[in-house]
């Protein structure tokens, strides 16, 4: 934003009765962003209430602050960008008050006006898409402030990692960490991967400190289920220190890892998409003979998908003289993750024809998963009952997911609905709420409501469920073309 008094011209003599222009502004002025109208901060930051920010926004209007005018930005925007600030500060507000589901519909209003945001912007609807839990919504903000330019703004990163652990996205969070420069980090950065990780390895805390406490004799098998609970966290000094003061020390300390606790080990990099420390840890397989295992290969094979290297995944898979299911099991899954439901398929209809595997829950799942990617709806239901009828496997919670979900893909709610009322089981949160994303995709205003309302009967203190409503309401209006005040309003 460019300063006013750079372009100040002091050769012009002042108007009569006028008071003298100011002084040319000194190097730190000219390198520090003009500040915000005052007397609006302050008018926000007493907003104690919607109805109060309703008001302060019809005045807003009124004085003309957020009319409709040409706008400088790329995005094309109906809205001058000298209301942003404003309108900045409303979401500010909202987030950190108590409806803040509130602040996600005016970012959407916004956006919906063809404003672009900025990095206020960004931070403060990231701050109420951590507090209502909104993942999907939470990624979608990452890949637009990529977009915008955002990627080194150390502002939107901690914004964005915060959100990643309130979401309970460990690795995304990890990931969003590891994209930053060093050179932006900044003491915020570590503060949120440091108390963020706290939560989730306070309770394998807790379990450690009982075991000493109580006496009980640190052996190797104990010490590395130990090591595996940190490790998984992604706590490598906290495992180092358990090995480190585990018994026998002359004894272990000659005894190589064995085939479960590496593949544990493997395991964790694949949950935390760390690839360069997984064909590290390949490699010492390889070195120390444990890479003839099964077990490890299969965690290899789990590894390398969840990383998304895919030709190597499949290397090994095909590389195995003999499979058991969970090989079978691992690479279905991967192929289905990463997109490639029709092979995922096609490697299951080979399990079933070639090999004496029996397929477990495990295996549907990622079958289950592939066929709700690639919308084939008949062959989805096929193998869900085949669970029953061919292998007497009872479906979990999660079968019945996917179901829903497939179907909410092909936008067949009603039907999706008609299943979920003859489940032997009671639904879930993750059942209700993929019925209604799939309500906004198929803009289903009356289903919505009812997804709404299990969700909120389920879990009364969640008020995410209202955003991801409203935004049905605005999908099935066709409010798009409205301008960006009026839709703020009616949102709020």
């Amino acid at each position: 934003m460019r300063n006013p008094l750079l372009h100040f011209k002091q050769s012009r003599p002042p108007l009569p009765r006028r008071p003298p222009a100011p002084s040319p502004p000194t190097s730190d002025e000219t390198t520090r962003p003009p500040p915000r109208p005052p007397p609006w901060d302050l008018l926000f930051r007493r907003v104690s209430t919607v109805d109060h920010l309703r008001q302060l926004l019809s005045h807003a209007i009124v004085a003309g602050l957020l009319a409709p005018g040409p706008s400088s930005s790329p995005s094309g925007s109906g809205v001058r960008n000298t209301g942003l600030p404003i309108l900045n500060s409303a979401l500010q507000t909202l987030a950190g008050g108590r409806s803040p589901e509130h602040a996600a519909s005016l970012y959407g209003a916004i956006r919906r006006g063809g404003v672009a945001p900025d990095d206020y912007t960004f931070t403060f609807v990231l701050k109420a898409a951590a507090r209502l839990g909104i993942s999907r919504g939470g990624e979608q903000l990452h890949s637009l402030s990529l977009k915008l330019g955002f990627g080194f703004n150390v502002f939107v990163q901690n914004s964005l990692i915060h959100m990643y652990f309130a979401c309970g996205m460990p690795v995304s969070a990890r990931q969003a960490f590891d994209t930053m420069s060093h050179v932006i980090r900044d003491v915020v950065s570590w503060n949120s991967m440091i108390s963020g990780r706290i939560g989730a390895v306070e309770a394998g805390r807790q379990i450690h400190g009982l075991i000493m406490v109580n006496g009980f004799d640190l052996d190797f098998f104990l010490g590395s289920s130990l090591i595996d609970a940190y490790a998984k966290c992604g706590f490598v000094h906290e495992s180092r220190r358990v090995f480190d003061i585990m018994p026998d020390k002359n004894t272990i300390s000659k005894v190589k890892p064995d085939e479960a606790t590496m593949a544990s080990v493997i395991s964790a990099c694949g949950q935390l998409g760390a690839l360069d420390q997984g064909r590290w840890i390949h490699a010492y397989c390889d070195i120390s003979g444990l890479g003839l295992n099964l077990k490890i290969k299969n965690a290899l094979i789990d590894m390398y998908a969840k990383c998304g290297d895919m030709k190597r995944a499949l290397q090994i898979f095909h590389d195995l003289e003999h499979r058991d299911v969970f090989s079978w099991t691992a690479m279905i899954s991967g192929l289905a993750m990463n997109g490639f439901s029709d092979k995922a398929l096609d490697l299951f209809s080979q399990m079933e024809s070639l090999s004496m595997v029996v397929p477990n829950e495990i295996t549907f799942l990622g079958v289950l998963s592939a066929c709700s990617h690639a919308g084939i709806v008949e062959r989805g239901f096929y193998y869900f009952h085949s669970m029953t009828e061919a292998y007497n496997l009872t479906p979990r919670i999660q079968h019945y997911g996917c179901i829903v979900d497939l179907l909410g893909r092909a936008r067949l709610v009603t039907e999706a609905l008609s299943f979920i009322r003859k489940m032997p089981i009671q639904p879930d949160l993750i059942i209700w709420r993929s019925l209604l994303f799939a309500c906004r995709n198929s803009k289903n205003v009356e289903l919505a409501e009812l997804a709404v309302r299990c969700i909120t009967e389920l879990e009364p203190r969640k008020p995410g469920v209202h955003v991801l409503l409203s935004n049905v309401y605005a999908l099935a209006s066709k409010w798009r073309d409205v301008n960006v005040i009026d839709l703020t309003l009616k949102f709020i």
